[in-house]
């Protein structure tokens, strides 16, 4: 369930932050103990959470008619104080909208301004490593978003990265996108000269605790060696990298990746796909492709995915995390997913 007051969050069960709004105000997700709670974040207009092919699943259902229909939104879009009617129809679908409404109250939250960005919480453990799958077109803003990521901080200027070796491999090294992360972590980011890489890397050479990026450079020619290397080692990350540990603060969540793509459906990328705890997908630039990769992974209809996407608008990105519990994030949206 999702709450912004972390006092209400508390007494329900355990929480943590997904996403500050504005930079400030804190989004919680509550992981335990909210099945039988109310909602904890109110919507003004509760029946906004309902599309068209949900008004409509339930004209079919109850056989509605459009009076009924408008009678039944103007419990939630008018603020009618109840619901009252003498036809079972109608207070048998009552009953279960609102059921539904409820449980979309729990796991949606929509500001009026869209100013959401997620935050992956700082530990000391590797029990599930934050790696990040990037997929979009060229100009899709996925190393912008990269950048952010590591310069999003705290109030006490502190993020994911803070005290971790960042490694980055990427075919542009001098990419201006990446250059609030280079003044922020300084002489803790290393660029690593592509032309020097002519030999396996093995995960040891890597410094324990590391966050390492691939920036666009799996894309190579698959006749250039340096592919393979790059393939290798970004495997050994997501398969064995937790366990390759610093001893002190963030490096002891062991070494993690994030890997830029132009193509996220390669066979190639299968353990990069399925390790990733967290996709960053453009669905306003490479929409295609993003509902392809999350019909494969969330097992949803074509429908259901781009309703889904729909909700993000205009936002340039959205983040879905893969691991339980599953969500999305946009700039505009957060969602708790089925």
């Amino acid at each position: 369930m999702l709450a912004l007051d972390p006092k209400l969050a508390k007494k329900i069960g355990d929480y943590h932050v997904i996403a500050f709004e504005k930079g400030k105000t804190p989004v919680f997700a509550i992981t335990s103990g909210h099945l039988k709670c109310k909602p904890c974040i109110m919507p003004d207009r509760p029946d906004k959470l309902l599309h068209r092919d949900d008004w409509l699943k339930y004209i079919r259902k109850y056989k509605l008619s459009n009076a009924a229909i408008r009678k039944l939104r103007s419990v939630w879009s008018l603020g009618a104080p109840s619901f009252e009617s003498k036809s079972p129809k109608e207070m048998f679908a009552f009953k279960e909208i609102e059921e539904e409404l409820l449980k979309r109250m729990r796991t949606n939250y929509s500001p009026n301004k869209g100013e959401l960005f997620p935050w992956f919480a700082m530990r000391e453990n590797n029990n599930s490593p934050d790696n990040v799958f990037l997929v979009g077109n060229t100009g899709c803003g996925k190393t912008s978003f990269v950048n952010k990521l590591l310069t999003n901080v705290n109030k006490n200027g502190e993020n994911w990265a803070t005290g971790r070796p960042i490694v980055i491999f990427s075919c542009h090294p001098d990419d201006p996108s990446l250059a609030g992360a280079r003044k922020l972590h300084k002489k803790r980011l290393t660029d690593i000269d592509m032309d020097k890489v002519t030999g396996d890397i093995p995960l040891k050479l890597i410094e324990p605790g590391s966050l390492v990026i691939f920036d666009d450079c799996l894309e190579l020619d698959n006749s250039d060696p340096r592919k393979r290397v790059l393939y290798k080692l970004v495997s050994t990350i997501v398969t064995r990298g937790r366990h390759h540990r610093g001893k002190k603060g963030n490096t002891k969540r062991g070494t993690e990746c994030i890997v830029i793509s132009h193509q996220g459906s390669r066979r190639e990328l299968a353990n990069v796909r399925n390790a990733a705890k967290w996709w960053v997908l453009f669905p306003n630039c490479s929409r295609t492709q993003s509902i392809h990769m999350l019909r494969a992974r969330l097992h949803y209809t074509k429908r259901e995915t781009e309703t889904l996407l729909d909700k993000c608008g205009d936002s340039r990105w959205a983040l879905f995390r893969m691991h339980s519990p599953q969500m999305i994030i946009s700039t505009n949206h957060i969602e708790i997913l089925k």
